[in-house]
């Protein structure tokens, strides 16, 4: 699972915010969210691939924890 809180909202019970990378690393801010196979275990990954034209990057969850 990835990090983050529990955020209120003005109506309704609390929701799980999870942490996101505010840029790749080269800087660009507009990142997309999916869940890949990792390419070292092949299990689920959270990832932020960079959604900026011509850019590669992308930033896989600091947290997970590889499969056998």
């Amino acid at each position: 699972m990835v990090r983050g809180g529990w955020v209120d909202r003005p109506k309704g019970p609390p929701v799980w915010q999870e942490w996101k990378p505010d840029a790749c690393p080269a800087g660009h801010t507009r990142l997309g969210a999916a869940t890949w196979a990792c390419p070292d275990c092949n299990w689920p990954v959270r990832v932020w691939p960079c959604a900026t034209e011509d850019c590669r990057e992308v930033i896989y969850d600091p947290d997970h924890v590889h499969g056998e």
